[in-house]
């Protein structure tokens, strides 16, 4: 799990409406505007008690519906909730998440094509500087799905280590290692020499002798 705090995730900013939406959870989302009622502890475990927490149910659920199964009495709440979720979406997802004929289509679990999730890696106040042993240019990570195993683990050994190898100049890995040795960090065998050379630890941290 800490390898993954590495690394940040994000949306593309006018996603492409599907019958993804509907899979989509209601709560603890950043996807949906943190203004609406779902802010209220109270409001939020009475849905989950219903079963009612992605926005499949909510649209397939009648306010009437809504209202019995959640045990909140107020129809006008509901109808001011459900109109919240609505307007925290763009005009096009809205469309088609208010479509009845889709939202009758939706399968709960069914396995959903979600939008490509971006990948970069989590370093704030990092500036490229040249001349530098570390650069977060490379692996270039780009959506989630093109990601391979090794552009990650290499990223995540990168992110670990920043602190390190911050200010450590390209010379310093060619005094050590020699001349012909690659000194870019992002290249899959140069951190497998760290590994070998028993520099580079299996949690990914990265010792080097002064």
């Amino acid at each position: 799990m800490d390898a993954w705090r590495t690394l940040s995730f994000t949306r593309p900013p006018d996603p492409e409406p599907g019958m993804w939406l509907f899979e989509e959870p209601l709560f603890s989302n950043c996807f949906l505007s943190a203004r609406t009622g779902f802010s209220s502890a109270t409001l939020r475990g009475r849905f989950v008690e219903a079963c009612v927490v992605k926005l499949g149910h909510l649209m397939t659920a009648s306010v009437e519906r809504l209202a019995e199964i959640s045990g909140i009495r107020s129809t006008r709440v509901l109808q001011n909730l459900v109109e919240e979720v609505l307007q925290s979406l763009s005009a096009p997802l809205r469309a088609h998440t208010q479509s009845r004929s889709l939202a009758d289509q939706w399968t709960e679990g069914h396995n959903y094509v979600f939008p490509s999730l971006s990948v970069s890696p989590t370093v704030e106040g990092w500036s490229e500087r040249s001349g530098l042993l570390l650069s977060m240019k490379t692996p270039a990570l780009g959506t989630f799905g093109s990601c391979g195993g090794k552009q990650l683990y290499s990223s995540c050994v990168k992110v670990l280590n920043h602190r390190s190898l911050a200010g450590v100049r390209e010379l310093r890995w060619t005094e050590v290692f020699g001349s012909d040795v690659s000194p870019k960090v992002a290249d899959g065998s140069c951190i497998s020499l760290l590994l070998r050379r028993g520099w580079l630890t299996s949690s990914g941290g990265l010792y080097m002798e002064d």
